[in-house]
């Protein structure tokens, strides 16, 4: 979609508060919350939300602080969708619903690692939707192994800028 992700150094943010990782039961597992601003996607900063390390996989949600532009966003998709739902009444054969401005979340290049050395291959990915507009879950392929202590959470910027942030398990 020709997005890219711009970095930035967190102390530089004003206004932006940086949590620690929390640990939280899960049903299948832990969810670790850190709340961590990765960087920026046409000016809207992405959040490490969630890593929950599940028994059969791994899942990374990320999300975009919301805002006033997100507001506007979200305000322009709501018109749009209710001038796409009237032209679908009258010509069934009308096009495709608009996209969710929060669409282009699922094509930032997530990946992960940890101090054991385990390959991790992207299995799924789940974008936004009502409720979610703004996230998108990244699931990853094998559990994380009893013997790590460290898994590390990373995003690739379009001209081949990485940032990470490591979790301590």
């Amino acid at each position: 979609m020709g997005r890219t992700v711009e970095f930035v150094q967190l102390d530089e943010r004003e206004g932006k508060q940086i949590w620690w990782p929390e640990r939280v039961p899960s049903r299948a597992g832990e969810r670790i919350l850190p709340n961590v601003v990765f960087g920026e996607v046409e000016g809207l900063s992405v959040i490490l939300d969630t890593v929950a390390r599940g028994v059969a996989d791994v899942a990374v949600t990320i999300r975009c602080q919301q805002d006033e532009r997100t507001a506007s966003l979200d305000e322009a998709h709501a018109t749009a969708w209710a001038a796409w739902q009237a032209r679908a009444k009258s010509e069934p054969s009308a096009s495709e619903p608009p996209e969710m401005p929060g669409a282009f979340m699922v094509e930032i290049p997530v990946e992960i690692s940890d101090d054991a050395g385990t390959r991790y291959t992207l299995h799924g990915r789940t974008g936004p939707g009502s409720g979610r507009e703004w996230k998108a879950t990244m699931r990853f392929y094998p559990p994380v192994p009893e013997e790590a202590r460290t898994l590390t959470v990373s995003i690739a910027a379009a001209d081949g800028d990485q940032q990470a942030h490591s979790l301590t398990l």
